[in-house]
C-alpha cells in the first residue's frame, strides 16, 4: 500500500514541500527563499512531522482492511474526512489566506466530482450525495468566514490583506448553497453544478458577486 505523502509549503515564497523531507532542510531555512520555516519552533515542528506521515499510512491501511471485510460493516467516510477538515484547525490559516482556500476547494470538488461520477445517473439527478457534499463545504467556509472577525488577534503569519477573507468566503459558501440546491430541485447536472463550484472560487478569489 503507498499513500501520498503529506505535503507542505512556505507560506511566504510557496516553497512546496514533503513534510517527510523536512528534515533534509538545512537550519529550517526555505530552500526557496531562505526564510525560517518555524522560527523557534524547528526542532518540535521536526518531531511532529517525522510522526504524520508514518500514521497516516497506519490510519489508512486500519480503514482499508475495514471497508473490505466482507459482511454488512460498513464504514461512513465523511465521518473521517469531517475530523480532517473541522479537527485539525485549518480554518485561521485558510481564512488568512484566499488563494490557498482556492486550491484547497478546488482539490476536494475534483474529489467530489469523481464520486459524484460513481452513482447511476438517475441518482446523479437526484443529487442527495452531491448536495450534501456542497452544502457540508458551504458550511466550512461560512465558518472561515466567521474567523476572519479575530484576524487581529492572529498569531505572527496573518496577513495584513486578510480582512477582506471573511466576505470572500461567505461569496463563495452562497455560490456552493445555490448549486446544491439546483442539484436537489434537478435542475443540474454534474456538470453544471461544477461550473456552479468554479464561479464560487471566482467570488473566493474577489472576482464575483458580493454577498
Amino acid at each position: 500500500m503507498a499513500i501520498t505523502p503529506i505535503e507542505a509549503r512556505c507560506r511566504r515564497c510557496h516553497q512546496e514541500l514533503l513534510l517527510g523531507d523536512l528534515r533534509d532542510v538545512p537550519d529550517g531555512l526555505c530552500p526557496g527563499c531562505g526564510y525560517p520555516l518555524a522560527p523557534d519552533w524547528w526542532d518540535y515542528a521536526l518531531s511532529q512531522a517525522s510522526l504524520a506521515d508514518p500514521y497516516l499510512e497506519k490510519l489508512v491501511g486500519v480503514l482499508r482492511h475495514l471497508v473490505q471485510l466482507p459482511g454488512n460493516l460498513e464504514l461512513e467516510p465523511h465521518s473521517v474526512l469531517r475530523n480532517l477538515v473541522e479537527e485539525v484547525g485549518w480554518e485561521e490559516q485558510l481564512a488568512a489566506e484566499p488563494d490557498a482556500l482556492g486550491e484547497e476547494i478546488g482539490f476536494l470538488r475534483e474529489e467530489l466530482d469523481r464520486w459524484s461520477a460513481l452513482a447511476p445517473p438517475e441518482r446523479r439527478q437526484a443529487g442527495s450525495p452531491l448536495a450534501g457534499g456542497l452544502r457540508r463545504l458551504a458550511g466550512r467556509l461560512r465558518v472561515l468566514a466567521g474567523t476572519d472577525g479575530a484576524r487581529g488577534r492572529s498569531p505572527a503569519g496573518a496577513h495584513s490583506g486578510a480582512g477582506g477573507a471573511g466576505s470572500q468566503a461567505r461569496a463563495a459558501a452562497q455560490g456552493l448553497e445555490e448549486a446544491a440546491r439546483d442539484v436537489d430541485l434537478g435542475v443540474a447536472d454534474p456538470s453544471q453544478v461544477g461550473e456552479r463550484v468554479a464561479e464560487a472560487e471566482a467570488s473566493l478569489r474577489g472576482g464575483g458577486r458580493e454577498p
